[in-house]
């Protein structure tokens, strides 16, 4: 499986990839995480690569998730988005 993370706090991003790494060792899944700062980095690399799964932040500075989400769209209907917040 391949997965998107897109998060502009470097720590929150570090940490989900940690539980992403615990959780595909106990499941033995073989996955590939590709990690990104800013919904701009993320389109930029997006358009020439696929995704199963993106787990996004939704306040973001610059372009926001929803904004991301609605680009991602525009080239993919299908790939699941999991929206991400911390308060």
């Amino acid at each position: 499986m391949r997965f998107a993370l897109v998060d502009d706090k470097k720590e929150l991003r570090d940490h989900v990839a940690m539980l992403l790494g615990e959780f595909a060792a106990e499941q033995r899944l073989h996955y590939k995480l590709d990690c990104f700062a800013s919904g701009e980095d993320f389109l930029n690399h997006f358009t020439a690569h696929s995704y199963d799964i993106i787990f996004m932040d939704i306040f973001m500075d610059g372009m926001d998730g929803v904004e991301t989400a609605e680009q991602i769209r525009k080239f993919d209907s299908h790939v699941i988005l999991i929206f991400l917040t911390s308060s």
